[in-house]
């Protein structure tokens, strides 16, 4: 014979009961039948943002290529196809050759991930300004114009790089024997670094004491080439 509930078992809670009118929200409803007030309405979810099949994601774009790059890649092209032995001979030394030899600007990458030692960081430092004064130093007359521009293009070509002031002067600390070559090389590292933009080359180097820049280490024709082509 099964047990009868008990009383206790069976009791209910009773809810304050209001009549409420027909047509009432359901949620307004309750509150009214139950006796309660002051209950936040629930915020409906936002409804998804569905895609056509085939819409390719709203990723953002990455920035445009350079122009420079182009014309400087053109450029060093040019002058690998040239007689102009001066000028390839710089090229070489900064790009490589194009069978084997590594040039400066990969050697010498901040990036790489066996980075070369301090002697032969400074050997490799050293040869670059020499590189450059040859320039200064051996151009044709009527030639120095064109032949310094590209010793400045690459200046601003590798702006992020291996001759961003952060890195270009990182081992001149090393020249063997105190070289009194080094403040040369930094003053001359300084002249490229603020006029390497062609837009304003001009007014920017009117911030560098060209007079002071050549006033040691180059020849009466080198430090002439370097006046005329800043205007000084």
């Amino acid at each position: 014979m099964s047990e009868t509930p008990s009383e206790e078992n069976t009791s209910t809670i009773e809810l304050p009961h209001k009549d409420v009118p027909p047509g009432t929200p359901v949620l307004e409803a309750l509150r009214e039948t139950a006796g309660i007030a002051n209950v936040a309405e629930p915020t409906p979810p936002s409804p998804p943002v569905l895609q056509a099949p085939g819409t390719p994601l709203n990723v953002a774009e990455p920035p445009p290529p350079d122009p420079f790059i182009k014309d400087f890649d053109a450029m060093v092209e040019k002058v690998r196809a040239s007689n102009d032995p001066l000028l390839l001979g710089f090229i070489e030394f900064m790009s490589g050759d194009e069978k084997t030899t590594m040039g400066y600007i990969s050697a010498m990458d901040p990036k790489n991930i066996a980075p070369l030692a301090k002697i032969p960081g400074a050997t490799m430092q050293k040869n670059f300004f020499l590189a450059m004064r040859k320039v200064i130093e051996k151009s044709p007359p009527g030639a120095f114009r064109k032949n310094w521009s590209v010793v400045l293009a690459y200046f601003y070509r590798y702006r992020e790089g291996v001759l961003n002031e952060r890195y270009v002067n990182r081992f001149s600390e090393y020249w063997q024997n105190k070289d009194p070559m080094v403040p040369v090389f930094q003053k001359l590292v300084n002249l490229c670094l603020v006029s390497r933009d062609p837009k304003d080359r001009q007014t920017a180097a009117k911030h560098v004491d060209i007079n002071r820049t050549m006033e040691i280490g180059y020849s009466p024709t080198g430090e002439s080439n370097i006046k005329q082509f800043y205007g000084v």
